[in-house]
């Protein structure tokens, strides 16, 4: 009888090193491992973290040098990759600070930032500005203007309100110039002014309807929308004058950058006298920056998808690459987004990708990604008990079957929408689980609180927001760690080092039992080269509520309808 032959399973390799190299040339300078000839260039306690949204965040280790020597190749900012055995790099950074001297240990200990630290870099950037629908910015003129405005014999006699609180809210969101309260006098022109300041940002368009609501004979009417470098119209690209003639899908284009200020100017120049009653409606006002992205949407649904705008923004204010292929679109439109107070694109960001449920990331090639969870990554799976998972386990506390989401319309009023017999202002059944496998809904207690928006929003934004509350609120108790050790079997039983685990990959427990066996995602991950342990973040990490609310830019409150 033949005799069986012992097959050993042999694992890949899983030694790694650290390459570093010039960010402008792209030359490599040095390379750190363990298996380095030259003692100064022998890593020692090779750590890195991943986490998403986000990619790659921190990496460190230690060299055996001296301190008080300046090592060329530890140079800010010199671009940081972590390779395997077989040179694929599997994370990607940069250096952030020179190591720090200490005279006591002949050692220093680098530190690396993944490229997403690259959306931090700027701190003071005043826009982008994609599109302003905020009818708060809208004021009345400067004093100046004023000023030289009554010395051509303008008085300002016409009451400026936002047209949603006009006939309980009738007319369409704008404002209002209503003259009912003026008096048509002979060598005088009754007008209504107000400008708009978007902070700084160079404004290249304003989008408007004008109606004329409740004219009962009185004419001569100059009407028109003008764009100005400052408070007082230095420079000027006026639009049509309608005369007081409804005109709407109205547009006046910027002739030239820095346009600052809006001007919406409504004058009676005509010879009539007597009591007015005229009332003219300045609807669905927008404001768009100086970018020339092609407006989405249709009538007062109108603005710009977080695909459009973070192609346009992320190469203009960071060092770091955008590709169409690799920014995915779920053709959500944005109607609001202007970014008028310094700040940072990590803002930006955040605040562009909250209304939908991708993830964006930076890890290769300096390549920033908006991928759907699932279309990138690996898919691993590992036992249970060995890899010591640990569920949080259903907190009562997190479990929510029906919702109320408050939020400011481009009106300025506040508004709500909730789920049905909720008394919110519209009400949706998608706001309300009804599964009767739903904790709640089986005992019959009612879970409900306020999600409370902050800024401005529409119902369909605040409805989403609600439904996407439920749902990923709800899938929080699945959460949970796990340790995986030394190797890792991905989906096809391809055993790997668990130094390849990244965020964003999925991985499943076969013998879970209770916790579940499908695939669950690592939102985030810390692994320990010299142990060859990876920890990660599965479904949610502990504070995920709170990073909800954070990522969806709300508030949760008891819920108080009045």
């Amino acid at each position: 009888m033949a005799s069986r032959v012992a097959v050993t399973r042999e694992y890949p390799p899983d030694r790694l090193a650290v390459r570093i190299a010039d960010p402008k040339t792209g030359a490599a300078i040095a390379r750190w491992a363990e298996d380095e000839s030259k003692a100064e260039n022998v890593i020692a306690g090779l750590t890195k973290t991943g986490e998403m949204p986000g990619g790659p965040k921190e990496s460190g280790g230690s060299l055996a040098r001296d301190p008080r020597v300046d090592w060329p190749d530890l140079e800010t900012y010199f671009d940081y990759f972590i390779e395997n055995a077989s040179t694929e790099d599997i994370w990607e950074g940069r250096i952030t600070q020179k190591p720090e001297s200490d005279g006591d240990r002949l050692s220093v200990e680098p530190k690396a930032a993944g490229h997403q630290a690259a959306l931090e870099d700027r701190n003071a950037i005043i826009g982008p500005g994609f599109i302003d629908g905020d009818l708060g910015k809208w004021g009345d003129p400067s004093a100046e203007q004023v000023k030289s405005l009554r010395g051509a014999g303008v008085f300002l006699r016409a009451s400026i309100i936002q047209a949603a609180s006009y006939r309980e809210g009738t007319e369409p969101p704008g404002l209002m110039f209503d003259y009912s309260n003026a008096t048509a006098e002979a060598g005088i022109k009754e007008a209504g002014e107000q400008v708009y300041y978007g902070g700084g940002v160079d404004i290249g368009a304003v989008h408007y309807d004008f109606r004329d609501v409740d004219a009962l004979g009185e004419v001569g009417f100059s009407t028109l929308a003008l764009l100005w470098s400052d408070d007082v119209g230095t420079i000027t690209d006026a639009g049509t004058n309608h005369k007081g003639v409804t005109a709407i899908n109205q547009v006046v284009a910027a002739g030239g950058p820095g346009r600052k200020f809006v001007s919406l100017r409504d004058w009676h120049e005509g010879t009539y006298t007597g009591p007015m009653s005229n009332l003219h409606n300045w609807a669905n006002l927008r404001v768009l920056g100086n970018h020339g992205l092609a407006l989405q949407g249709e009538g007062a649904k109108v603005g710009f998808t977080a695909k459009q705008m973070l192609e346009y923004a992320i190469p203009l204010y960071t060092y770091l690459r955008v590709d169409d292929e690799v920014i995915e679109d779920d053709e959500y439109v944005i109607p609001q987004a202007w970014f008028s107070d310094p700040g940072s694109m990590a803002a930006v960001v955040k605040e562009l990708t909250k209304y939908g449920l991708l993830d964006w990331f930076v890890k290769h090639d300096k390549l920033f990604e908006i991928r759907f969870p699932g279309t990138y990554g690996r898919n691993w799976q590992a036992y249970a008990g060995p890899s010591e998972l640990k569920g949080t386990g259903e907190d009562g506390q997190r479990l929510w079957d029906r919702i109320v989401v408050r939020y400011q319309d481009v009106d300025g009023s506040t508004r709500t929408v909730g789920w049905p017999g909720s008394g919110a202002n519209s009400e949706s059944e998608a706001l309300q689980i009804t599964d009767p496998d739903h904790p709640a809904v089986k005992a019959g207690y009612p879970r409900e609180d306020l999600l409370d928006l902050r800024g401005i929003s529409t119902p369909e934004r605040a409805l989403e927001a609600g439904e996407r509350w439920l749902a990923e609120a709800n899938e929080l108790p699945n959460a949970g760690t796990a340790s995986l050790r030394g190797y890792i079997s991905d989906d096809k039983s391809v055993m790997r080092p668990v130094s390849q685990v990244e965020e964003g990959d999925w991985i499943r427990f076969p013998d879970a039992g209770s916790e579940g066996t499908g695939y669950r995602k690592i939102v985030a991950y810390s692994y320990d080269h010299e142990s060859r342990t990876c920890e990660v973040n599965l479904d949610a990490p502990p504070e995920a509520i709170q990073a909800l609310l954070e990522r969806m830019q709300a508030d949760l409150s008891p819920l108080a309808l009045s």
